[in-house]
């Protein structure tokens, strides 16, 4: 219930620990017409190793089922996903933290 509620909203999803649920969310984002609303999936996010794909709805498995991407990760749902291509950002994310 919380997927489909949250799939219904215009700003970004987060969805922790879901790979496993790839074809579910899907599923439910294509019921609500959302197949062009941009995903990314991320693993190992800001590491060395990290891996990423990244894509629409309509698209997503499809380039999981060739690239795929080891869990845990991270699935980001919405416009936000344009801003990965958008800043150059192809594989790592550099991030400081700053105390």
């Amino acid at each position: 219930p919380e997927l489909e509620k949250a799939s219904e909203l215009s700003g970004t999803v987060v969805i922790l620990m879901g790979l496993s649920k790839l074809p579910e969310i899907v599923e439910i984002y294509s019921k609500n017409g959302k197949t062009e609303t941009k995903i990314a999936i991320i693993s190992n996010g800001s590491l060395p190793n990290q891996q990423q794909i990244s894509g629409k709805i309509n698209s997503i498995l499809n380039q999981f089922e060739e690239n795929p991407i080891p869990a845990p990760a991270v699935i980001v749902i919405g416009e936000v996903v344009g801003l990965i291509s958008e800043s150059k950002i192809d594989k790592k994310f550099n991030l400081e933290i700053a105390y």
